[in-house]
């Protein structure tokens, strides 16, 4: 892992199960202290379940959200110790993941959890999940918080953190300022002189039927934006994510990448599509998205091999960000070095080539629009993070508008506070990651009265009757739909913006700005 490529990102490539296979002889490899760190990360992640297992048997008494540790790996501790059949079988179809979850099994710390409390957990789930404060559906479904399969995401992720040498490189422009900025003209013949940009976040699931037989959100999604029905979309941009791992031809699963992402792009998006860096494609050491979904001749060449862009329409400066690459960097502690790429970043003080790169536009006299793939704030909008720091920071001022994904829901802040809520940010924030992974009601953005908090204009939460559980009479259990955004720039510095939700052609959301308004909120 360097920040000094050029964009050829073909040193890493080679023998990496060669490697593994000697170095895992007799797994000394995970007694570093990277490793050491990751197991710990586990049993925080392990401590976030065990809070939440009373919640799951009744959610009508919700605990406080634990501070550290992601559910999303909750189990891995247990399943490392007690791995279901499912499991086994899918660790034996793939020798790379085999044998990292083997020396798993040698070193990892005890779990916590018993195979009664597993049992009952699993029993009060039943055949549906349970959708937690953000909406992050706790159930053993595809996808779900649950799935035995997030497995391959904690095993690539730890063979990265052992042999740090094997994630491609980052790539970089050949100049500093490199890759300059694409602009785009009004079309002179248009009285409307709009650039319309189609948004859609964590999107790579790939093709798979629910269990009631329905195809599955990302299949639905895609029909929408693709039908006659749709807004009309100049720039289509995917804020990233493909699943479980985001992997190319060398690591295990392969050409998830392939699969589940770019193969089911549509080939007449190809001339118009954007494509961002995220933490799961990063857990396949970024060989799928480098080399798979930028490759120069693919559907997202336009990024020519890069994992950042910037375009300019009129008086807007729009920036594509990589807010996964040093992700891990940026946020290190010495009591966290790491942090399974969950949290964003565009740097760290080792690394500033694409913060650099971004301070290039300093001065900009205009409204910007940026969009990364992680978060800018936390949840509710109360507090920002380390990313929209460094943006900011970079820009000299806060983005006018920012979209991003990461968080499986569909949102709009009319307001951010900025850390430990000194000041308001003037930044619109969206989150649009709800394009593909199953998710629920998002309770926790919402008052007493049942209405959204007053940060939030905006969050999906229209039940799905196409989903398992999507009667809006299941309460917590309810499935909602997932969707996709559609963004209107005007030369003149305003905007329109619309959040669209599955099987709806109208916008369930809409806003229109004018400059002055974006520019001094």
């Amino acid at each position: 892992m360097s920040d000094d490529s050029n964009g050829s990102g073909e040193s890493n490539s080679k023998g990496l199960l060669d490697i593994l296979e000697n170095s895992l002889l007799d797994c000394s490899w995970i007694k570093i202290p990277a490793l050491e760190a990751f197991f710990a990360h586990l049993q925080e992640d392990e401590q976030q379940m065990i809070a939440l297992f009373d919640f799951i048997k009744d959610p009508s008494n919700p605990p406080a959200d634990p501070a550290e540790g992601s559910i999303e790996f909750g189990f891995i501790l247990y399943w490392i110790h007690n791995p279901p059949s499912e499991l086994t079988d899918l660790l034996a179809d793939h020798k790379l993941l085999q044998e990292v979850f083997h020396c798993f099994q040698q070193m990892a710390p005890p779990t916590k959890i018993t195979t009664c409390e597993y049992d009952a957990v699993l029993a009060a789930i039943g055949d549906g999940g349970v959708g937690w404060t953000d909406g992050t559906m706790i159930g053993l479904g595809k996808y779900e918080q649950l799935d035995y399969r997030w497995v391959i995401s904690a095993i690539n992720y730890a063979v990265n953190l052992a042999f740090p040498h094997l994630v491609e490189d980052f790539r970089t422009g050949s100049q500093p300022h490199l890759p300059a900025a694409i602009a785009i003209n009004p079309d002179s013949t248009s009285t409307a002189k709009t650039l319309s940009l189609g948004i859609v976040g964590d999107w790579g699931t790939g093709k798979y039927y629910e269990t009631n037989g329905e195809v599955c959100p990302a299949i639905r999604v895609l029909g929408d934006m693709t039908s006659t029905a749709a807004p009309a979309m100049d720039r289509v941009i995917h804020l990233g994510d493909a699943y479980y791992a985001g992997t190319g031809a060398l690591r295990a699963p392969a050409n998830e990448e392939g699969e589940n992402f770019t193969d089911l792009w549509p080939q007449e998006w190809a001339s118009k599509s954007y494509t961002l860096n995220s933490n799961h494609e990063m857990y396949g050491a970024a060989e799928g998205y480098y080399k798979t979904a930028l490759d120069q001749s693919g559907k997202f060449g336009l990024q020519d091999k890069l994992s950042y862009f910037a375009m300019t329409y009129g008086k807007w400066l729009i920036l594509g960000l990589d807010s996964a690459y040093y992700s891990d960097q940026g946020n290190a502690t010495a009591e966290k070095p790491h942090h399974f790429y969950m949290e964003g970043a565009i740097g760290s003080p080792a690394y500033t080539k694409q913060i650099d790169w971004v301070s290039q536009f300093k001065g900009h006299d205009g409204p910007i629009m940026v969009m990364t793939h992680h978060t800018a704030c936390d949840l509710t909008g109360a507090n920002t993070n380390l990313l929209y720091t460094q943006v900011t920071d970079a820009l000299g001022i806060a983005p006018s508008v920012w979209y991003w994904g990461h968080l499986h829901n569909g949102i709009a802040y009319n307001k951010l506070n900025t850390a430990n809520r000194q000041r308001i940010s003037i930044t619109k924030g969206r989150c649009c990651g709800h394009g593909s992974i199953p998710f629920g009601h998002a309770w926790g953005l919402e008052n007493s009265s049942g209405q959204p908090i007053g940060n939030v204009d905006y969050f999906a939460n229209t039940p799905d009757p196409k989903a398992p559980n999507g009667d809006p009479s299941n309460g917590a259990r309810t499935r909602v739909k997932n969707g996709y955004a559609v963004v209107e720039l005007r030369a003149d510095g305003g905007y329109t913006e619309s959040f669209y939700e599955v099987d709806n052609s109208a916008a369930v959301w809409s806003a229109t700005w004018s400059e002055n308004q974006i520019i001094h909120g």
